[in-house]
């Protein structure tokens, strides 16, 4: 269960996008996710729909949606979950953050490797909340290519993500620091 507020969870790695506990980063926010049947769950930057496909074949009865800017990735998402996931039903739209057409009232909004959130975030946490129900869960997953890069996405993901409709803690800082796990709560 998802205790409210910012937390980082952070796992060694141990070589090809794997961690010591074999926890890669799509499965590291699925874990995170906790979701639950009936869920309304977006994905920004959903890519070629990896973490969709995990989260449709592991946890069945949810709304599924994916976002993605690139009109590529968003039809190699459309043909793997097809192809892996006949019969689960998720949603793909192409569009960008802040602006982007889609679902409303969502439960859990999550992000892998979105570099957005970090570099750009004027207007995206505004767009991003607005889509969340009250108490909804956003959760931001990195994968930097080093602790320092992590270090850095930190800090700035602390700046951007410090507002008065978003519940945050200081995460906390493992040995390994690469592989990060934000987690915010949108206030009621």
């Amino acid at each position: 269960m998802f205790d409210a507020g910012l937390e980082a969870v952070v796992t060694k790695k141990g070589g090809r996008g794997r961690s010591v506990e074999g926890i890669d980063r799509f499965d590291l926010a699925i874990r995170e996710l906790d979701a639950r049947p009936g869920d309304r769950i977006l994905e920004i930057g959903c890519g070629s729909g990896e973490a969709l496909l995990r989260l449709s074949l592991q946890a069945p009865g949810l709304d599924l949606t994916g976002l993605d800017r690139s009109q590529v990735a968003i039809r190699r998402a459309g043909a793997r979950l097809a192809r892996r996931n006949p019969g689960g039903r998720v949603a793909l739209i192409e569009g960008e953050l802040p602006g982007a057409g889609g679902p409303r009232g969502l439960d859990r909004i999550f992000a892998i490797n979105v570099n957005r959130f970090w570099i750009r975030p004027d207007g995206l946490f505004d767009d991003v909340l607005s889509r969340l129900r009250p108490n909804g869960l956003l959760l931001l997953v990195y994968e930097a290519p080093g602790a320092e890069k992590a270090v850095e996405i930190r800090k700035k993901l602390l700046a951007a993500t410090r507002r008065p409709d978003l519940r945050l803690d200081e995460p906390a800082v493992g040995s390994d620091p690469r592989q990060l796990c934000i987690k915010g709560v949108r206030a009621p």
